[in-house]
């Protein structure tokens, strides 16, 4: 199983993890992944920035606001 970029958009990540890992096949592997904001992510900074312009609104769900350092 695969889990790519989901983690930040789930309430619980950790009992995701967990159900992922017993719903897995024994020797099968769990693996995930997500974008490291803490180098910048420039390529989102630039979209939540416009986003934001465009609906202060959508500033709640930026994820380098959540994940800010």
């Amino acid at each position: 199983m695969v889990s790519g970029l989901v983690l930040n958009f789930l309430s619980d990540p950790v009992g995701f993890l967990r159900e992922a890992a017993a719903s897995t096949a024994h020797g099968g592997v769990v693996a995930a992944y997500v974008w490291d904001y803490r180098q910048g992510m420039s390529m989102l900074r630039h979209f939540w920035d416009a986003a934001v312009e465009e609906d202060a609104g959508a500033r709640s769900r930026d994820q380098g606001e959540r994940f800010a350092i």
